[in-house]
């Protein structure tokens, strides 16, 4: 098994899509995270957005690291802060998949030559502001020689936001390939790990997809099967779950075959209340041995750790192949 850490590196201000600025202090705590990572053996993947890849607390914190080999770094667009700013900063057009394609491809190029430019890599990995990910935005990044995309969150609906729905996908790999194109027209989907402990997991899913969209009180029920065992979904994030429901998941999905698990969380939740998830400098600290603890858990598991592009090129199992449109 593999393990990939993706970690969404972005501005400070959460859920604030019409600012004049955006600031980037949290970049300035990744050293502390650099730390654990260096001690563990982990080359993390930074996907960053337009405001830290023009800061210059962006740059000076990634670039040496990126310089040095000990990270990667990835594409991560917010729309409502990424030129060009053509639509209106709502919260529907928050979502990059929501604009037309043109403007998605011109957002994701200027992205790409911001960090092309400031940290002399071209990103070959990427994720979408908010999980916002279809076709469209797919043919962008192949068409900017992006390797591997993991915009999917699996078994989420986001469309009460006007997101996307991704309430009946898999934590599975696969391939995205144009059509008609020769070798180069693909892109490699790697979905952030949030999974059910229980199987078969169609059924399950099924059930979690039913409670969750019909009942009354759905997420107290949800919430009571959880304590009881019986329906479990695990994300194999420390901002929501605990070590030990994060190790239960990893080590059911060993036992079942999966060749690659993917851990995701935001920069902002490094510096204390800059995420929902974490409000004091105790929070910060907690948070941070949940990572460490986590991934002394993967070693001692022998899973291997690798930078998301570099899944492009060993086996994980991506069989299944999605063909997009040529346009």
């Amino acid at each position: 098994m593999y393990l990939t850490v993706t970690i969404d590196t972005e501005e400070d201000n959460w859920g604030e899509y019409d600012r004049a600025s955006y600031s980037v202090e949290n970049v300035g705590r990744i050293p502390r995270l650099q730390q654990v990572f260096a001690e563990r053996g982990v080359r993390p993947t930074y996907l960053i957005s337009h405001p830290v890849a023009t800061s210059r607390l962006g740059i000076e914190v990634l670039g040496k690291y990126c310089d040095s080999g000990l990270c990667e770094i990835g594409a991560h667009p917010h729309p409502w802060n990424t030129p060009p700013l053509e639509e209106d900063r709502t919260g529907r057009n928050s979502y990059i998949s929501n604009l037309p394609a043109d403007l998605q491809y011109r957002k994701i190029k200027t992205l790409h030559d911001a960090i092309t430019r400031n940290f002399g890599v071209a990103p070959r990995s990427y994720r979408s502001g908010r999980w916002g990910f279809n076709e469209s935005v797919a043919r962008s990044l192949i068409r900017l020689g992006y390797i591997v995309d993991t915009s999917v969150s699996p078994t989420v609906d986001w469309r009460e936001s006007d997101g996307p729905d991704y309430s009946d996908w898999s934590i599975e790999p696969f391939v995205y390939r144009v059509a008609g194109s020769a070798d180069g027209g693909s892109l490699l989907e790697v979905p952030a790990t949030i999974e059910f402990v229980q199987r078969p997991r169609v059924f399950v899913n099924a059930v979690y997809q039913l409670v969750n969209r019909r009942m009354p009180r759905a997420q107290q029920v949800l919430a009571g099967l959880s304590k009881l065992g019986v329906l479990n979904r695990v994300g194999l994030t420390p901002e929501i779950h605990s070590v030990p429901q994060m190790i239960r998941l990893a080590a059911a999905l060993l036992r079942r075959g999966t060749k690659v698990i993917n851990m995701f969380f935001h920069s902002p939740s490094l510096l204390e209340n800059c995420s929902p998830f974490v409000k004091t400098a105790g929070d910060v600290t907690s948070f941070i041995a949940r990572i460490d603890t986590f991934l002394a858990f993967a070693q001692s598991a022998g899973i291997r750790f690798v930078t998301m592009s570099e899944l492009g090129a060993v086996d994980i199992g991506a069989s299944r192949v999605r063909v997009l449109s040529a346009t």
